[in-house]
C-alpha cells in the first residue's frame, strides 16, 4: 500500500506533467500538503524526477485481486531496482490478461498480444 505523503509526490509529479499554468499548479499542489508533511514530500517527489521511484501503469481485462495485485508487484519489484508507484485500472477491450507500462517499457501478457 502507498504511503500517504508518497501519493502527494506522485499527485503532484503528475500535475507537474500537465499543461498547466504554473501558478495555479503551485497553488493546486500547495492545496494539498500538510506543512508538517512538505520533507517527506518533496524528498519523494525529486526521487520520481530522478527515476528512482517508478511509475507503473497496470491495466487488465478485468478487476486483480489483492493476492494477484502483491504477486505481480513482487515480480516486478524483483525485475527493478528503483521504488515501485503501481496504479490499476480496468480496460475490458483486453479481453483477457493484463499489461504493465514502465516508463517508455510496455509489457504486454494480453490476449490481443499473444494473438499478434
Amino acid at each position: 500500500m502507498i504511503n500517504k505523503n508518497r501519493k502527494t509526490a506522485v499527485d503532484i509529479f503528475l500535475l507537474s506533467k500537465e499543461n498547466k499554468d504554473s501558478t495555479l499548479l503551485m497553488l493546486e499542489i500547495l492545496s494539498r500538503i500538510e506543512i508538517k508533511e512538505i520533507k517527506s514530500i518533496l524528498l519523494d517527489y525529486q526521487k520520481l524526477l530522478s527515476g528512482e521511484i517508478k511509475i507503473v501503469n497496470v491495466s487488465s481485462a478485468q478487476e486483480l485481486s489483492d493476492a494477484q495485485k502483491q504477486t505481480l508487484e513482487k515480480k516486478v519489484e524483483s525485475e527493478f531496482k528503483p521504488d515501485l508507484v503501481f496504479f490499476y485500472e480496468v480496460e475490458e477491450s483486453l479481453v483477457s490478461g493484463f499489461c504493465f507500462q514502465i516508463d517508455d517499457s510496455l509489457y504486454d501478457r494480453t490476449l490481443n498480444s499473444f494473438l499478434d
